[in-house]
């Protein structure tokens, strides 16, 4: 198992193409916090008809939206996989506790990244995102 992990993890470092990929997606993330300032300026400028909706909603609206929206889930798709791989095998320059800790980050950002991935795949594909609850719902539900 060791072998074969050490080689899963220097294959995805060497790969320019998975390299191109996570900074991709790293800059869909960058987006998706852009997209909630722009909502937030826009709440705090008087713009309440706008963003009822939800940000991202009102932006799959757009002429852009559909395909920002698109690149962001398989950005965040990758990110996952990226944040799979170094949770599995990562972080192997670190010894005992603090590489325990690193790992099990890791893991929590593939579930945050999945989740992103998989909330924009719903919105883009069924017109709803959260299977059709609204942010006010979610948002209780988290916060529940």
């Amino acid at each position: 198992m060791d072998v074969s992990a050490r080689s899963v993890e220097s294959s995805a470092r060497r790969s320019t193409v998975f390299d191109r990929l996570v900074r991709c997606g790293l800059v869909g993330y960058g987006l998706l916090h852009l997209v909630v300032a722009w909502v937030s300026v826009s709440l705090v400028r008087g713009g309440h008809q706008r963003t009822s909706q939800g940000a991202l909603q009102h932006l799959a609206h757009e002429p852009y939206g559909v395909p920002l929206l698109g690149g962001m889930a398989v950005a965040f798709a990758v990110l996952a996989v990226w944040q799979a791989i170094a949770a599995l095998v990562g972080y192997r320059h670190l010894e005992g506790r603090r590489r325990h800790v690193m790992r099990a980050g890791a893991g929590c950002r593939v579930v945050t990244y999945g989740y992103l991935c998989m909330s924009l795949s719903r919105m883009l594909l069924g017109g709803q995102s959260h299977g059709g609850s609204s942010a006010r719902q979610t948002s209780a539900g988290v916060l529940a």
